[in-house]
C-alpha cells in the first residue's frame, strides 16, 4: 500500500481508510526508468498516474525541434494530461522520467467505475483539478509579467530541491531563459 497515495486522496477527497483500501487494489504499481515516457504527443492518455518516487518533465517539441519543458513533477504531483484522459483525445506534450521512479497508475475505465462507487472520489477530483487549474493560471499570469528572477524564486516556492535534480537545461527551458542565465541565478541564490 502507499501511505503517500492514501494521503493524497484522504486531502483530496477525505475518504475513510476503508474507502481508500477499496480503490487502491486498481491502482498498478510501475517503476519507470530514467529517461522512459509514461506519455508521449500523439497518445491519448489512458491512466491518472500518481509519482510516489521520482521526477518528470512535462515537455513538447516545437516545429523546429526544440524541446519546450512546461512543467515538472515531483513526488505527492499526478503525472499525464487532463485533457486528453477526459476528452479522449490526442495529447500535445510528452511526460519522462529524470529519475528512476515509482507511480501507481490507474486506468481512466478504473477512475470513474470508482467514481461512481463512491461519489466522493469524483467531487474531490473535480474539486482538485479546479484547484489546479487556478494554480496553473496564476502561474502563467505570474510568467508574463515577472522576471527571469522573480520566475526562478517561485519556481524554488512551487517545487524545494528541484534545481539539484533536475538537469540545467530542462530548467532553463522552463523559465524561458539561456543555460548562462540559469547559471548566474543559481549562483545568485545558492543555499536557498
Amino acid at each position: 500500500m502507499s501511505e503517500m497515495l492514501k494521503q493524497q486522496m484522504q486531502r483530496m477527497c477525505a475518504i475513510t481508510d476503508a474507502e481508500f483500501d477499496a480503490v487502491f487494489p486498481l491502482f498498478v504499481r510501475k517503476e519507470i526508468a530514467k529517461k522512459e515516457h509514461v506519455l508521449r504527443a500523439g497518445q491519448i492518455c489512458n491512466h491518472l498516474n500518481f509519482c510516489e518516487r521520482g521526477c518528470f518533465r512535462n515537455y513538447y517539441v516545437t516545429p523546429e525541434g526544440e524541446e519546450v519543458v512546461v512543467d515538472f513533477a515531483v513526488e505527492d504531483y499526478w503525472v499525464g494530461d487532463l485533457y486528453s484522459l477526459i476528452n479522449r483525445v490526442p495529447t500535445k506534450y510528452n511526460f519522462q522520467a529524470l529519475e528512476d521512479s515509482l507511480i501507481h497508475a490507474i486506468s481512466f475505465a478504473d477512475f470513474r467505475q470508482a467514481c461512481v462507487d463512491n461519489p466522493k472520489l469524483q467531487e474531490g477530483y473535480m474539486m482538485r483539478a479546479g484547484r489546479n487549474n487556478n494554480a496553473v493560471v496564476d502561474l502563467l499570469a505570474h510568467t508574463k509579467h515577472s522576471s527571469a528572477e522573480d520566475r526562478y524564486l517561485k519556481m524554488l516556492e512551487r517545487l524545494p530541491g528541484i534545481a539539484n535534480r533536475v538537469a540545467a537545461n530542462y530548467i532553463a527551458s522552463y523559465l524561458g531563459i539561456q543555460p548562462a542565465s540559469l547559471s548566474r541565478l543559481k549562483k545568485k541564490f545558492a543555499g536557498r
